[in-house]
């Protein structure tokens, strides 16, 4: 399905993506920095891969990188987090690509880290 990505048309590589689960009545707090040259997006969608619903959209240039939280719910929520880049600084032609996410987030009661890509989200949970 090609749903995904900064322009919504690209397919999703289910190697390439974190999946954050907040327990319930919890909540989780990203901030989101770039130091990059190339143009660069994180996009946080529910998930559920056949219906992708976007969350938050950050990213340099054009995108914000605004602090987003997720709600205070009162079941488990489940977030995908995406990480996509062009090989430029913004330029319409380009193509996104699907970066990969690396985590140093830990299974621990409450996390202050974070996912680095080119664009840098970190991530911290309340438990």
């Amino acid at each position: 399905m090609a749903n995904w990505g900064p322009d919504r048309n690209l397919s999703l590589d289910q190697g390439k993506i974190y999946v954050l689960k907040v327990p319930a009545n919890r909540r989780a707090e990203f901030h989101f920095s770039c130091e990059s040259w190339y143009e660069n997006a994180a996009i946080i969608y529910n998930n559920d891969p056949t219906d992708p619903q976007v969350f938050a959209e950050r990213g340099n240039y054009a995108c914000s990188l605004s602090d987003w939280n997720a709600p205070i719910v009162p079941h488990d929520a489940t977030y995908m987090i995406t990480s996509w880049n062009k090989s430029s600084p913004p330029r319409a032609q380009n193509p996104w690509y699907k970066a990969p996410i690396k985590s140093n987030l830990k299974a621990r009661d409450t996390s202050s880290s974070g996912l680095r890509t080119r664009l840098t989200t970190a991530i911290t949970t309340f438990l």
